[in-house]
């Protein structure tokens, strides 16, 4: 049986600094070397805290969340906890579909958990999966996470300037660095920067290999 089992996360974000108290105002938020956190993996933060607290059900939700803006580490646990049925009913078939998604980053680990799990499947839920799977690729894919990560790029870019074409010509000096709109930089990053699923942002391992790494 496949468990979850949270060894690091990393919150790591672009270099440029930004106003904190701006920032926060803006609903956003700063890791300890006060860089803007992407949503996705703040999110993330938030699911893994639920569920190291117990709250399965507001740890799948931020899980879901997260993996909207295309968080393959997300979709991942989504994927798990369906599979053990944590947060949620058993379902081999979602949890599969879920696992086929996330493994669009082409990662080891990934691939090696949608195979795994693809294995445990009879014929007719192969076949289902499949159409499970097309849904959510549909709504939590690739295309729809970018264009998602694009949308709240636009609505801060709003709070920012006021302008519904977030021109920066009016931006507050606050948002200005010596590297030039910092905070700018950092949420167009968001967009630009996006690797179609993948973001490296920790690791997880089966249980029943946790044995195995410890004796290395």
């Amino acid at each position: 049986m496949i468990k979850i089992i949270v060894l690091i996360v990393a919150l790591s974000v672009n270099s440029s600094q930004a106003n904190p108290n701006t920032v926060i105002h803006m609903g956003m938020h700063l890791d300890n070397q006060q860089n803007l956190i992407q949503p996705d993996k703040y999110l993330l933060s938030q699911a893994i805290k639920s569920y190291r607290a117990g709250g399965h059900q507001t740890a799948l939700s931020y899980f879901k969340k997260s993996s909207a803006l295309g968080n393959a580490m997300a979709q991942r646990y989504v994927g798990l906890m369906h599979v053990n049925g944590l947060g949620t009913n058993k379902n081999y078939v979602t949890g599969y579909a879920w696992l086929k998604l996330a493994a669009h980053d082409n990662t080891p680990k990934n691939k090696q958990l949608r195979d795994q799990v693809y294995n445990l499947l009879t014929s007719i839920q192969k076949k289902q999966a499949q159409k499970v799977y097309e849904e959510i690729n549909n709504n939590y894919g690739e295309i729809a996470a970018l264009t998602r990560r694009d949308r709240w790029v636009r609505k801060q870019k709003m709070k920012m300037t006021g302008s519904r074409t977030g021109s920066l010509a009016f931006a507050p000096i606050s948002f200005d660095t010596p590297h030039g709109n910092g905070i700018y930089n950092q949420m167009k990053s968001y967009v630009d920067d996006y690797d179609f699923g993948y973001v490296s942002s920790g690791e997880i391992v089966p249980k029943e290999d946790e044995s195995k790494a410890k004796d290395k």
